[in-house]
């Protein structure tokens, strides 16, 4: 995903934010303080307004940025619901949603409520990466004797390659190997543990790119397991959420105090302003610390595989990826428009998920919101290993 889009992502979400402020103005103002199973009602049907409006909000926004993006906004959503319900209910459990009390806030229940909400969504979205990989771009897992499906040579190669490589990195377990249909190289890696992980190419990777290079993306994935980088993706994003919550409602309470008025609404808009202040700033750092991790991961396939072996793969990448964008700058003729648009629904791949295919923009600051580095970047850092040797 570029940089903008991600913008775009970061925007909806602002809108729904406000979405939801409106939504808790509106229940707030027209419901009675009443009790509900323990839960005052006018809050509860507040949030409910709030998320309903929130939501028209986003997927009309989405919708209108990229349709495919809101495709995958309708499943994630169905997923969430599950989450969110599941994360209630431990905060339910714990008592730790009544942080706020007459006397100021509980700090210790607020930290609490914090990090199971913070933490809750970030373990579970770990646990599920492998099967939201395969339903999302319906990857096709390959399986060794498997009756309903022959494998080919490509795919009998690449089972054995992955197990090799596996094996060299010191993995306790083989990853699960797939291939997911796709005009883009691509390649990603993701999973809950060293033991049970997924590694998956597209099709277009695995027929077209040299067998050297696919071996090289395959070493730069395994390192990437071997690393552990997708758990401490999630405990650093966990541990980040969690920093958010727990400092915009603070400044919502200091705020709340400084207006010294029997109104809700400073705590409210203040603790939603900063909650995206805070979560922007967050993923700044997460992303710098993504980009990192690239380059730790370029390093470990290099020494799987060999440093020109990767070096290349990176060089075949960027020409792939400066054919493709010159591709876009050309007018397509109407006769072509429809196929166009066809590929470019092909190429946009789930950010969680995304690898070696990515694309850089010319400003520093959205540079800022990119997980990985420029492949001219990574190339260069490559290159200076190889003249140190």
């Amino acid at each position: 995903m570029s940089a903008a889009r991600i913008l775009i992502v970061y925007l909806g979400g602002a809108l729904a934010t406000v979405a939801t402020i409106v939504g808790v103005a509106a229940g707030l103002s027209y419901l009675t303080h009443q009790s509900f199973f323990g839960v005052d009602a006018s809050r509860l049907a507040a949030q409910l307004l709030g998320l309903v409006v929130s939501a028209i909000v986003g997927l009309l926004l989405l919708l209108f940025a990229d349709k495919q993006l809101c495709k995958r906004w309708f499943l994630f959503l169905a997923m969430n619901v599950v989450v969110v319900a599941s994360i209630s209910f431990l905060v339910h459990i714990f008592h730790a949603e009544d942080y706020m009390t007459r006397s100021g806030l509980d700090y210790s229940r607020l930290a609490l409520f914090c990090i199971v909400w913070g933490m809750s969504g970030s373990i579970i979205s770990l646990l599920l990466s492998r099967w939201q990989a395969k339903w999302l771009l319906g990857v096709k897992v390959l399986v060794q004797r498997d009756p309903q499906h022959e494998l080919s040579n490509n795919e009998e190669w690449l089972l054995v390659t992955v197990k090799t490589l596996s094996e060299k990195a010191g993995l306790p377990a083989t990853p699960e190997v797939g291939i997911w249909t796709d005009e883009a190289f691509n390649a990603f890696a993701t999973g809950p543990s060293k033991s049970r992980s997924l590694v998956a190419v597209s099709s277009a990777l695995l027929d077209k790119m040299p067998t050297a290079q696919v071996e090289a993306v395959l070493g730069h994935e395994i390192a990437h397991i071997a690393n552990g980088d997708m758990v401490t993706m999630t405990l650093l994003q966990g541990t980040m959420n969690s920093f958010v919550m727990f400092g915009s409602r603070v400044i919502g309470f200091i705020v709340q105090k400084a207006a010294d008025t029997d109104s809700e609404w400073p705590y409210y808009v203040s603790q939603a302003l900063f909650e995206w202040i805070l979560m922007i700033l967050g993923a700044i750092m997460m992303c710098w610390f993504s980009r990192k991790r690239e380059f730790a991961a370029d390093r470990g396939g290099a020494e799987l595989t060999g440093k020109q072996k990767m070096i290349a793969a990176l060089a075949t990448l960027q020409r792939e990826m400066d054919r493709i964008e010159k591709q876009q700058k050309i007018k397509p003729s109407e006769k072509n428009k429809a196929e166009e648009e066809r590929k470019k629904e092909q190429k946009r791949n789930p950010e969680p998920i995304a690898a070696l295919m990515i694309s850089s923009t010319a400003s520093r600051f959205l540079d800022l919101f990119n997980t990985h580095p420029p492949l001219k970047v990574r190339i260069e850092r490559l290159e200076q290993l190889a003249n140190q040797d």
